[in-house]
């Protein structure tokens, strides 16, 4: 995962307070139980953008040709991978 448990915590926080701030929504649900639900929210999100990377990976470890990690190509080919996997997915990187 891209971001601490420390970091997701605190956007969390910023996410819920910005929200109940500018009265965006309401909710029966008190500050605490919004902010673990927006932190739930958050890491099942980035559990996605895992998976699309370790797939996109080993999709890409198995081409039969070798292309140069960090080439033009294999970025190119990579980044298209990457996003087959994320529209197969219903997931919008």
């Amino acid at each position: 995962m891209r971001l601490s448990e420390d970091r997701i915590v605190d956007l969390s926080y910023k996410i819920v307070g910005r929200i109940l701030d500018d009265d965006l929504i309401y909710s029966d649900l008190d500050e605490d139980e919004l902010i673990e639900f927006v932190k739930k929210i958050i890491i099942n999100d980035l559990s996605i953008e895992d998976e699309i990377e370790a797939e996109t990976k080993k999709i890409m470890s198995s081409y039969s040709r070798n292309i140069p990690e960090g080439s033009s190509e294999y970025k190119a080919m990579y980044m298209k991978t990457r996003e087959d996997i994320a529209k197969r997915k219903n997931y919008v990187l």
